[in-house]
């Protein structure tokens, strides 16, 4: 089962040098940290490597996070999420990964 979700996200990290969509961004009512919290619970779901994953990195307004390619250490999506009155803004940078509509969910009820 873990190969059919690493195989494609596997090929996606890979071409990541390809044109890649433009950032996506949305606004919500919930704070930075419950926003990371939510999306890095949602990556360990996931059930992907740690070496996939790049590591949660947060202050007091703002955090990150993102997949990895370990190959090549560069990143494949990430995730930046900034306290944006009266919540937080999440903008999300695919470099040349496909942002899913399961993706786009997942975000989506972490900034509900």
């Amino acid at each position: 089962m873990i190969k059919r979700f690493l195989a494609p996200l596997m090929l996606a990290v890979a071409f990541s040098a390809s044109a890649s969509e433009p950032p996506y961004t949305l606004q919500g009512p919930r704070s930075p940290a419950a926003v990371a919290d939510c999306l890095d619970a949602g990556l360990h779901r996931l059930k992907l490597p740690a070496s996939f994953i790049s590591p949660l990195r947060r202050d007091d307004s703002s955090a990150s996070l993102g997949l990895i390619n370990p190959l090549t250490g560069s990143v494949g999506l990430g995730i930046a999420i900034v306290a944006h009155e009266p919540g937080s803004q999440v903008t999300v940078t695919s470099n040349g990964m496909p942002l899913s509509p399961s993706w786009r969910q997942m975000i989506q009820r972490c900034m509900d």
